[in-house]
């Protein structure tokens, strides 16, 4: 989801190895097995190879500083900058960058080792990091003058894994593991016998773990050995580029230079200038959803307890040209679930029902095929997702155009199983549906009434209601249409649906509800849903989708933003498409509503706002 900078920080870390070590193919090749010749070289052979390839020992020995600067850009963010690597031998190191997003915010991004102490500098929040263990072996690995003649002494673990084709080229593969810290592949050209590529994993203080592909290309001679002046790395969510265009050796450096950064440097980025950044996030928007052809979209952005935007883009109704507003009212289809659930947690808090309390204890006819599932079963299972039931189970099965709710309710039941009981999360509406009636039945009201005066009100979220009906008599409502942009009547007997995804809202309602969200359960001053109440929504219950899901929320894997945790919900209803992600550790918050059922702009805005917003402090 994010378009990190510490992406960058990553690369770079990358960077310094591989300008002491080694080449690479056209960036972005498939790396394929192919036959292995009858006789192979050892390892020591493709080693000493190597170092003859880059100009041999001695022309190595000669050396005793390097200066390497140049740039770097990641493709994906934009991010562009400055990249300047001084190394001494015989083991210190300094990478001082300084970069800048489409935004104009500048920031420092380096790490180092001294001789004897190493740092980082974490743009993602940590500040100057001291490094230890693992991290501080890898640091001192990268620190070694001399790394090329000593790669079996950093990594006593070398295994031969075989021949692989990278690109045009067939090259030997090693797996060289160092004392402390995880394996890594190297890709020695054939021909050439140059290192082609290196395959790492990083990992960050948080302990996300990162796969980091890094690939090496145009060798140029300096000083009677071969460096790689480009290199391209490939993480998740990132594609960097860093090109040098000065080398120099045995020159001086300043001591200073491996010196740790003060912290007062380190904390003083230029001004971010948010105006221009949100002007850019409108226009982007406002672009993606031309080229999407959806007709009308709504966007709140909260940031530190306050809306720091609020607008409407494009139309509500096609043949009318009717302008969406922030109060132009819109299905939000599955982000109902996590008001569903939010209700339970505070009926929980009220007394009225457990988590663990069986939904039998509160609906009488309920009961599932699988008679594990039926015996155990619990809210907490609904609300998580893992009961078992295939995905979307009975959601086909319903006669949309004249049901209730306990006939929805019924036919989920009906869904045949796919999965062990709590085995795994399988998305799963009617037993939301499930979870409304429940909750309802243990507050002897209505699900509606419960949201109503325990959220809404409070929240002030006065627009928002349940019912297509009450939608489509409001002043200033949208209508509903397909990805092509093609009218869609929105069904009222989707009401029937309750906790599923029966809510309308507007940007203007969103706006509070994520502030009740980023307050961890709380809104100017008002305790909504108790702290333990809301930290179990969003603890991981089970994992759909492949991302872990909470109550009613997906806990998004934190690699794809690189150690920020993000926590939302989509949803999608006939005519209209819906996200809510917020960050709790940058207090920032969004929602985006559409009126196009099956259109990426959701996914699309969430990468704009967080590409330019997520790591502002």
């Amino acid at each position: 989801m994010k378009r990190s900078l510490t992406i960058i920080l990553l690369s770079l870390v990358i960077g310094v190895t591989a300008m002491a070590q080694g080449a690479r193919q056209k960036a972005g090749t498939r790396t394929r097995r192919v036959k292995a010749p009858q006789s192979m070289p050892t390892v020591d052979q493709i080693l000493d190879k190597y170092v003859q390839a880059i100009g041999g020992e001695a022309a190595l020995g000669k050396l005793t500083t390097r200066v390497a600067k140049g740039t770097i850009e990641d493709l994906i963010s934009g991010v562009t900058g400055s990249i300047e690597v001084y190394a001494q031998a015989p083991n210190k190191l300094a990478l001082i960058g300084r970069a800048q997003t489409k935004t104009g915010f500048a920031f420092d991004i380096s790490h180092g080792f001294d001789g004897a102490s190493g740092w980082s500098l974490n743009v993602a929040g940590a500040g100057i990091r001291e490094l230890s263990g693992k991290d501080l072996d890898a640091v001192k690995r990268e620190a070694e003058f001399y790394s090329e003649t000593k790669l079996k002494e950093l990594y006593p673990r070398m295994t031969l894994k075989g021949k692989m084709r990278v690109g045009a080229r067939e090259a030997y593969v090693i797996e060289a593991t160092p004392a402390e810290g995880d394996p890594e592949k190297w890709y020695f050209d054939a021909r050439s016998w140059l290192l082609v590529r290196i395959d790492r994993v990083l990992e960050r203080p948080e302990g996300v773990r990162i796969p980091v592909a890094a690939y090496l290309e145009d060798y140029r001679e300096v000083d009677g050995i071969k460096l790689p002046f480009t290199r391209r790395r490939f993480l998740p969510g990132s594609k960097v580029i860093i090109k040098y265009n000065e080398v120099k050796h045995k020159v001086p450096i300043e001591e200073a230079k491996f010196n740790r950064p003060s912290a007062m440097v380190a904390a003083t980025p230029d001004p971010f200038d948010l105006s221009s950044a949100l002007t850019a996030i409108e226009k982007a928007v406002e672009e993606k959803r031309r080229s999407l052809k959806v007709p009308g979209a709504a966007l709140v952005i909260v940031k530190d307890d306050h809306v720091i935007l609020l607008k409407g883009f494009g139309v509500r109704d096609v043949e009318k040209g009717l302008p969406v507003t922030p109060d132009t009212m819109f299905g939000i289809g599955s982000c109902t679930k996590t008001f569903a659930a939010m209700s339970a947690v505070i009926s929980a808090d009220e007394g009225k029902l457990a988590l663990d309390d069986s939904p039998k204890k509160f609906i009488s006819y309920f009961k599932l095929r699988d008679p594990q599932a039926d015996a155990q079963v619990t809210l907490r299972d609904l609300l998580s997702h893992r009961t078992g039931l295939e995905e979307f189970g009975g959601d086909d099965a319903v006669d949309w155009s004249e049901s209730s709710r306990e006939k929805v309710v019924r036919i989920g039941m009906r869904a045949k199983p796919t999965a062990k009981f709590r085995e795994k999360g399988q998305y799963s509406n009617i037993m939301y549906t499930a979870v409304g009636e429940a909750i309802a039945k243990a507050q002897n009201s209505t699900w509606e009434e419960i949201v109503a005066s325990r959220i809404f009100k409070p929240l002030g979220m006065n627009a928002s209601n349940f019912s297509s009906r009450a939608m489509r008599e409001a002043a200033d409502f949208s209508c509903g249409y397909d990805s092509q942009g093609k009218h869609r009547e929105v069904l009222v007997c989707r009401d029937y649906g309750g906790a599923d995804g029966a809510i309308n809202s507007n940007a203007k309602d969103m706006g509070q509800w994520l502030r009740l969200l980023l307050g961890g359960g709380s809104i100017d001053g008002k305790r909504i849903v108790s702290e333990a109440g809301f930290q179990e929504m969003l603890t991981k219950h089970s994992e759909v989708w492949g991302e872990p899901y909470g109550l009613g929320l997906w806990a998004y894997n934190r690699e794809k933003s690189l150690g920020i945790q993000l926590y939302g919900h989509p949803g999608g209803v006939d005519g209209f498409n819906a996200l809510f992600i917020f960050a709790p550790a940058r207090k920032l918050g969004f929602a985006i509503l559409t009126n196009a059922y099956g259109s990426t702009l959701c996914d699309a805005t969430a990468t704009i706002i967080l590409s330019h917003l997520l790591l502002q402090p």
